[in-house]
Parts: C-alpha cells; sequence; structure tokens
C-alpha cells in the first residue's frame, strides 16, 4: 500500500452510554485510519 488517509468518523456523531459505576468497560474509538497507527 502506498496511500494513507486521515482518521474519519462514522456518521453518527453522538453515543449515548449508561454503565454501572462499579464495572469495568472499555470504550472504543470510532474514527477509522489507514494505515493502523501503531504505539
Amino acid at each position: 500500500p502506498t496511500s494513507s488517509s486521515a482518521p474519519r468518523f462514522a456518521s453518527r456523531s453522538s453515543v449515548n452510554l449508561i454503565e454501572d459505576t462499579r464495572s469495568s468497560f472499555s470504550l472504543f474509538c470510532p474514527a477509522q485510519s489507514y494505515p493502523a497507527p501503531v504505539f
């Protein structure tokens, strides 16, 4: 692959989240880019 693209978001611009504060949960980033970032 020789191209790349900036992060972009799906058509949904907001997310509703209700979670019990005593439990653990994960938040996922809705942005997509290419190539995938490496940390």
